[in-house]
């Protein structure tokens, strides 16, 4: 039912936003009339409310190469949206001690991050402020097989860095979402107003 509400504002809307669609055996990637879809395979979930926000963290496996990959999605209700840029939550969120924004295509933007010793991509996509969303670690083919589907012109922008494989389930996640994320960090807002937790 979500999946056809968000095709069904999308259509009427004319928008090019673009967004993921996880189930428990795929995940995929829609941006206008591109759909592009991954067998990917649920190992392990996990749900955790830091109200007002609710996040769902998923470990899946690419059963052809038997190698592991993070899907979160953070959405805060109540009135509260996230504050900051993309980058600025990637920071807050993840804590590297190396970041750089490579490409954005709308709301979904392309970043290359490095965590203690593990270097690699990293997908997010911003919905509306109400909603974050990622997909890591990712390797230089793979980001670069992908964006020659969504945009090809953006190419040039993702340059070949060391990228780090998960080939166990046990290495992932890599964020650092807690409490105080929210209240510390002041990742989210309420709308027109003060950090939450002021």
């Amino acid at each position: 039912m979500k999946t056809l509400l968000i095709s069904l504002v999308l259509f009427f809307s004319g928008c090019t936003t673009t967004y993921f669609i996880n189930t428990p055996n795929s995940l995929s990637i829609h941006h206008g009339t591109i759909k592009l879809s991954k067998e990917l395979k649920t190992v392990k979930r996990s749900s955790q409310i830091f109200s007002p926000l609710q996040l769902d963290i998923e470990i899946k496996e690419d059963p052809k190469t038997h190698t592991y990959i993070t899907y979160e999605d953070a959405r805060v209700n109540g009135g509260y949206i996230f504050d900051y840029s993309e980058a600025t939550l990637v920071h807050k969120i993840f804590k590297p001690t190396y970041s750089k924004q490579l490409l954005r295509l709308n709301n979904l933007t392309l970043f290359y991050l490095t965590i203690k010793d593990k270097s690699f991509y990293m997908l997010t996509n911003h919905i509306n402020k109400k909603e974050l969303q990622f997909i890591y670690p990712l390797t230089y083919d793979q980001s670069v097989k992908l964006f020659a589907k969504l945009d090809k012109k953006l190419l040039p922008k993702i340059k070949k860095r060391e990228s780090f494989v998960a080939t166990s389930p046990k290495s992932l996640p890599l964020s650092s979402w807690s409490p105080a994320t929210l209240i510390i960090d002041t990742i989210i807002k309420k709308q027109g107003g003060k950090a939450f937790g002021r």
